[in-house]
Parts: C-alpha cells; sequence; structure tokens
C-alpha cells in the first residue's frame, strides 16, 4: 500500500505520486511519494496543452514539457504559475 512521505497518510481513495513514475517525468524534491493533497499543495506550475491540464512543482519540469509541445506544433500551450496555491 502506498504511503505519503509528506503526510503519511496510507489512504485508499487517494491517488498517489511516485518520483520516477513511468509515464512522468516531473521532479518531487526530496519525496518519492505524495498522496494528491500533498501533491496540489507543493505544485506552482501548470503547463494548458489545448485546454488539458498538467501540474508541476518546480518550474524547470513545467518549462521543460512546455518546450516539448510546442517543438510538436501545437500552438494552444500555456506555461501558468500558480498564486496563492492555486490558479
Amino acid at each position: 500500500m502506498a504511503q505519503c512521505n509528506k503526510c503519511n497518510t496510507k489512504d485508499p481513495s487517494l491517488i498517489y505520486y511516485w518520483q520516477g513514475d513511468i509515464e512522468e517525468d516531473y521532479d518531487m524534491g526530496d519525496y518519492d511519494c505524495l498522496c494528491e493533497n500533498c501533491f496540489k499543495k507543493l505544485t506552482k506550475w501548470i503547463v494548458w496543452v489545448g485546454g488539458v491540464d498538467d501540474y508541476y512543482i518546480y518550474y524547470k519540469d513545467a518549462k521543460r514539457d512546455y518546450d516539448f509541445w510546442k517543438s510538436k506544433g501545437y500552438d494552444d500551450v500555456v506555461l501558468e504559475e500558480i498564486q496563492n496555491g492555486r490558479s
């Protein structure tokens, strides 16, 4: 069972984010596993691609993915900083 490294919850109803997930390539700092609540509190950046959002803790990760989607020819790509914990 997953356990959040920040709040120590093991709530099975939550989504968990893992450092180094195969599908994801973001830096979670000192954490290997975060529950969705802690991950949302730590995120500071959003990359929007055609109205679909992806959240990031660090600018470098958000900028990398922003540049990736732009290089693929997408023109509806936005990099947004989250203010006061939420967009």
